[in-house]
């Protein structure tokens, strides 16, 4: 999900161009009822909410950058960006088990903490692409026209984006979704 924001200011100064990115993580969690007659996994994929083409998932990142930026044009006509702001958001959902025997629980204690890396990487991915984002934002070349700058700054935000998407698409591949981090359930 993304939301662009952007203020406006005409000043005829120059100013020191400023940056600024903060982050938030929380975590969401779903219950999972254990039952000693089924598998354990067999309950995780029940009772999970994540599905995505097709595949059932039981932990997941979203994330939400957002920026926003101003700008001033210099005695010269030159429009540039004079300060940055860009925002992440990201909440990890994941299972929380409920009425589980000591074996299931141990099984669940080791898989939920290797799914809780692999998320990790998730909100690593994403924190990595905000600071980038900003930082592109702030360094950008000066331009004649501010429209043109502003549509500049959003276009390259917007690749920045689907970077990201992707990046987080390759980790899933070279992690088997996180299977060469240890998750997975045997039970």
């Amino acid at each position: 999900m993304l939301t662009r924001l952007l203020f406006f200011t005409c000043v005829f100064t120059p100013a020191a161009a400023l940056a600024e990115v903060s982050e938030n993580l929380t975590y969401s969690y779903y219950d999972v009822t254990a039952r000693a007659a089924k598998t354990l996994l067999s309950q995780l994929d029940a009772f999970s909410p994540i599905r995505e083409e097709g595949q059932i998932y039981h932990g997941h990142t979203h994330w939400d950058i957002q920026w926003k930026f101003r700008w001033n044009t210099n005695e010269s006509g030159v429009c540039r960006i004079t300060s940055s702001s860009t925002s992440l958001v990201s909440v990890i959902t994941m299972p929380r088990l409920n009425g589980a025997n000591p074996r299931q629980q141990s099984i669940f204690d080791r898989y939920i903490s290797s799914l809780e890396i692999h998320e990790l990487g998730h909100h690593r991915l994403a924190v990595q692409m905000a600071r980038k984002i900003d930082d592109d934002l702030i360094h950008l070349p000066g331009m004649n026209s501010c429209p043109e700058l502003e549509a500049f700054a959003d276009a390259q935000s917007q690749l920045s984006l689907e970077r990201l998407k992707e990046q987080s698409r390759q980790y899933d591949l070279e992690t088997g979704h996180g299977r060469t981090q240890g998750v997975w359930v045997d039970y």
